[in-house]
């Protein structure tokens, strides 16, 4: 199994050479990266952007939760935002921190869950999440979704405590990303859709606060 997970690991770090080189001969980044490098980040700093001026929802009409202004209003220098989200990414030297900030959290966090389950495989498994398309695309566009990464792992890979550390970190996870409410095959709420029968009913299934709690109580 090590041996498996070494070569998967080495692999992904042959695939980040490889986009290294494609990046320093072609001057941007292979698909699935945005091409654009005056693009990068700018996830977060269009987010910011409206962060600091308002509009959010009338104007760029955006799905985005109010957390995710809250978390760009508050790690940003608000004197950068007077003029375009583009200025502001070449302005905010915090904003960009804060980005780089996150990708460390994710690896960090990875380390941990995968070194409480298995240390002999841990490091492989962080390499392979850190140097991984996903994060690494992330990374790229300066996503929150890695906070929501952060919290999922800690959740998940047994790293919280208490039940108000629970509570605190799965509110925190459902208010950055909504999907983070996901399937659950062992706990069915079910709604339906007409009080009149035939109707059909329509099993909702959504994540029980109980089966990820089970670590907590533990």
């Amino acid at each position: 199994m090590r041996l498996i997970e070494l070569i998967g690991a080495v692999l992904i770090l042959l695939g980040l050479l490889r986009v290294y080189m494609l990046f320093n001969s072609n001057g941007y980044l292979p698909a699935p990266f945005v091409f654009d490098v005056s693009d990068t980040f700018m996830d977060w700093f269009n987010t910011a952007f409206w962060a600091h001026n308002g509009g959010a929802y009338s104007s760029w009409r955006t799905v985005y939760l109010p957390l995710s202004f809250v978390i760009t209003g508050l790690f940003g220098d608000p004197r950068c935002y007077n003029n375009r989200p583009y200025d502001a990414r070449d302005c905010d030297v915090f904003g960009i921190v804060f980005i780089l900030l996150m990708y460390a959290g994710c690896i960090l966090v990875s380390w941990l869950a995968f070194r409480k389950r298995d240390p002999s495989t841990a490091l492989f498994r962080t390499v392979a999440i850190g140097c991984g398309g996903p994060l690494l695309y992330a990374l790229e566009r300066g996503q929150l979704i890695m906070l929501t990464y952060i919290a999922m792992v800690m959740l998940y890979g047994n790293l919280l405590r208490t039940r108000g550390q629970f509570v605190a970190t799965a509110a925190f996870m459902a208010n950055t990303k909504v999907y983070m409410v996901m399937p659950d095959t062992n706990t069915t709420t079910t709604v339906p859709v007409q009080t009149k029968p035939p109707q059909p009913r329509i099993d909702i299934r959504l994540e029980s606060i109980r089966s990820i709690r089970k670590g907590v109580d533990a």
